[in-house]
Parts: C-alpha cells; sequence; structure tokens
C-alpha cells in the first residue's frame, strides 16, 4: 500500500519535469531555428512546429535592452516569421505529396554545404554556427540588441549541435558493446553445445 502510494505521489511531480523538459527543449529549438531558417532548407516536421516559439523569445530578449534600439531585432523577427512560415509551408507541401521521409526533428540541409561538399554535414553546421557568431559580434557594433541576439542564438545551434553529436556518440558506443556482448554470449554458447 506504501508503495503505491508513493508511486502516485511521484507521477504529478515526474509529469511536471517532463513539461518542464519539454518546454526547455521547445524553448532550444525555437532559439535555433530563428537561425537555422536562414541558413537551411527541408526541415522535419517537428522541428519547425513550434517555431512561433521563436517570436516569443526574441521579444522577450528585446526586454533586456529596453532603452537601446530594439527595432532592428523585432525586425529580424519579422523577417525570420516570413521565413519560419515559407518553412512549414515547405513541410506541409512535402507531407501531402507524401515525401515526409525525413526524421522529424531534422534540422535542415545547409546551404553552404554546397561549397563544401567534401565536408561532413556536422562539420559544416559546426562551421555557420561559428561564421554567424562572428557576423553577429560584427552587427553588435552597429545594434547591440541584434547582434547580442545573434551571437546568443548561434552559441544555443553549437552546443545542441555538440550536444547532439555527443548523444549519437555514446548510443553507438553502447550499441557496439552490446554486439560484442552477444558475441561473447554466443562464443560461449558454442562452447557449451560443444561439450
Amino acid at each position: 500500500m506504501q508503495q503505491s502510494n508513493r508511486n502516485e505521489s511521484s507521477r504529478p511531480s515526474q509529469a511536471s519535469s517532463d513539461t518542464t523538459r519539454q518546454l526547455m527543449e521547445g524553448s532550444f529549438r525555437a532559439i535555433c531555428l530563428t537561425i537555422e531558417v536562414f541558413l537551411h532548407r527541408g526541415f522535419g516536421s517537428r522541428y519547425v512546429s513550434g517555431g512561433f516559439l521563436g517570436v516569443i523569445v526574441i521579444y522577450l530578449f528585446s526586454l533586456m535592452f529596453n532603452p537601446q534600439d530594439i527595432s532592428p531585432l523585432l525586425d529580424f523577427a519579422a523577417v525570420y516569421l516570413i521565413f519560419w512560415l515559407i518553412a512549414t509551408l515547405c513541410v506541409l507541401i512535402r507531407y501531402w505529396r507524401g515525401k515526409d521521409k525525413m526524421h522529424a526533428k531534422y534540422t535542415g540541409r545547409p546551404f553552404l554545404w554546397r561549397l563544401l561538399p567534401g565536408w561532413k554535414e556536422d562539420n559544416v553546421k559546426h562551421l555557420e554556427g561559428v561564421i554567424v557568431i562572428a557576423v553577429g559580434y560584427g552587427v553588435h557594433y552597429l545594434n547591440a540588441p541584434l547582434g547580442c541576439y545573434i551571437m546568443a542564438a548561434a552559441a544555443v545551434v553549437l552546443l545542441r549541435n555538440y550536444s547532439r553529436i555527443s548523444e549519437l556518440r555514446r548510443r553507438a558506443v553502447d550499441m557496439n558493446d552490446k554486439v560484442i556482448e552477444q558475441k561473447l554470449v554466443a562464443e560461449q554458447f558454442r562452447a557449451m553445445q560443444e561439450q
């Protein structure tokens, strides 16, 4: 009886932590999308789904620069909104045509990849992040709120890319370990059968 009460009391806190995690993940994805929508094409359906949150994030970010001129940052938000709507429309058209075969959270194919065809996609996306931070640094001298936002969003993109690659690497290592363990078990089984 105590065990079931303990499990029931942990459910609301777990639901709350899941909601918080999903909100954080959605916010980070929206921040990344505010940069990537200008640099990529062919997004996954779930990746663009929370794109309007990017406008809210930009607006909230602009509040930190209240006495300064935030109109370029708000103009950036308006242009982003147009690009996001176009990207979302492209995802819907691909879905209606039955050609939506990519990962739902795919961050898009970089335009820069055309100039660097021998590079891995992840490396191109890392280079994009560095370039965008440098551009943001230059823009910072013209308009601090816009430049700071571009640099911060590009830093989030870089962190997200490194985190995703690390997670994929960890999962690949885990899969490799499981394959090795299965081979050892199979060898042990064959040895047992030969006895």
